[in-house]
């Protein structure tokens, strides 16, 4: 084989295939999670466990998001949930949230990955979002999408319509990751 024709080959293997060579089962892009891609346009219970194949449980039921009733579908392996599948009543994909650190994303975050891994700085990525006595939670835009955010949480004690600073945040870690159909 001519080194042009190796070259050539070597640079379609990996290029095709690069999701392929992690140990994740699955993998988020922009454009949603790469493996369920063939469902976008009807998502069903049936269809999803034939594509999931063995040793995965769907559970479904329904879930009012955005205050739209929608179907949720929560995709467990090993007793484990990780992620959950949202459509419209109809099965039109909306939303996926993971929960999982087996997820993987093109962005080199999972659950788990702390903010400073991902952002020098809030600044015009970052709002606040959920407020207890025990955490906070300050929801990020993904850089570069248009379509997956990040929800870290962390402690803070600071007021709380107020985001963190970046010191703070910096020891933060992903606890979910959504992505939307909607940009």
């Amino acid at each position: 084989m001519n080194v042009k024709k190796y070259l050539l080959t070597l640079t379609i293997l990996l290029a095709g295939c690069s999701w392929a060579n992690s140990s994740a089962d699955f993998y988020l892009t922009d454009k949603g999670i790469v493996q369920l891609k063939s469902l976008s346009n009807k998502v069903d219970q049936h269809k999803l466990k034939k594509l999931l194949g063995q040793g995965y449980v769907i559970h479904n039921g329904m879930h009012i998001k955005d205050n739209q009733l929608s179907k949720v579908f929560d995709v467990i392996k090993d007793n484990q949930l990780l992620f959950s599948v949202f459509t419209t009543e109809k099965g039109k994909l909306t939303a996926i949230e993971i929960v999982s650190p087996a997820i993987e994303t093109a962005y080199k975050a999972h659950i788990g990955s702390k903010f400073a891994q991902l952002y020098e700085h809030d600044f015009g990525f970052c709002q606040r979002g959920y407020f207890t006595a025990e955490a906070t939670e300050v929801i990020c835009q993904a850089p570069n999408s248009k379509h997956i955010k990040f929800i870290f949480k962390g402690e803070w004690h600071g007021p709380k319509e107020l985001i963190p600073s970046d010191n703070i945040l910096k020891d933060w870690t992903v606890t979910k990751i959504t992505w939307s159909a909607k940009s």
